[in-house]
C-alpha cells in the first residue's frame, strides 16, 4: 500500500511517498507516518543530533530512550531520562522528558517529569531495560550510525517476545528509512 503525505511547515511543502508493510498497517496512522515525516524535514531542519542532545542531560541523568517528533505541529528533539541514573530504581527514580525545537543554535528543552501513568508506565519499562543494557543509549547511537552510515532520528528500548531490545530508526543510503534492532550489549539482529 502507498499513500502520499503533504506537510506544511517552515515554509515549505513536502510530500512523502509512505509504504506500509503490507500486514494490514494503515501508513496513515501516527505510529507509521511520524518517522517518514520526520526524515523528510530533518536534514534541513535540525541543527542538533539524538547524541548531542543524549551528552546535553545534567551530570548524573541517564537516557533512556530520544528521538524526533512532531510537538505543537513543529519538529522537536527529545530525550527521556532517569533524573537519578541507574543507582535507583523506577519507583523512586525521577522519570522525565526534556523536549525542544533542535533548530535552534542551542538546544534549550523544555523539561517534563511524568506523573500521568501513560508517560511513567512507558519510562519505568525504558529504564528497566536501560538498567539491564550493557551499552548506553549515546554509545548504541554511535553504532548504529557507524554501521548504516545513517543519521539516528529515534532509538527505543522495547521489549519483544520476553526480551529486550534496543529499536534504532535512521536516515540512510540517501533518505531512506532504516530500522534495525540490536540487542542490549550491541549487537546488531539479523535484518528480515
Amino acid at each position: 500500500m502507498r499513500t502520499t503525505k503533504t506537510l506544511w511547515t517552515m515554509g515549505v511543502v513536502l510530500t512523502l511517498a509512505v509504504a506500509g508493510s503490507g500486514r494490514g498497517e494503515d501508513a496513515n496512522a501516527a505510529p507509521q507516518g511520524i518517522d517518514p515525516l520526520v526524515a523528510g524535514i530533518l536534514r534541513g531542519c535540525s541543527q542538533h543530533t539524538l547524541a548531542e542532545a543524549i551528552r546535553a542531560l545534567p551530570e548524573g541523568e541517564t537516557a533512556i530512550s530520544a528521538k524526533y517528533e512532531f510537538h505543537d505541529g513543529h519538529l522537536a528533539l527529545s530525550v527521556y531520562s532517569a533524573g537519578r541514573g541507574l543507582a535507583s530504581d523506577a519507583e523512586h527514580n525521577v522519570l522525565k522528558e526534556y523536549l525542544g525545537d533542535p533548530a535552534t543554535e542551542r538546544w534549550a528543552p523544555d523539561v517534563e517529569i511524568f506523573g500521568d501513568v501513560a508517560h511513567v508506565a512507558r519510562s519505568a519499562e525504558q529504564f528497566t531495560l536501560i538498567s539491564l543494557a550493557s551499552i548506553t543509549l549515546a554509545d548504541m547511537v554511535a553504532r548504529a550510525e557507524t554501521e548504516t552510515g545513517g543519521h539516528t532520528i529515534s532509538i527505543t528500548p522495547v521489549l519483544r517476545e520476553r526480551t529486550g531490545y534496543f529499536r534504532v530508526r535512521l536516515i540512510a543510503h540517501g533518505d531512506q528509512l532504516v530500522e534495525g534492532w540490536y540487542t542490549l550489549d550491541g549487537r546488531p539482529l539479523p535484518r528480515e
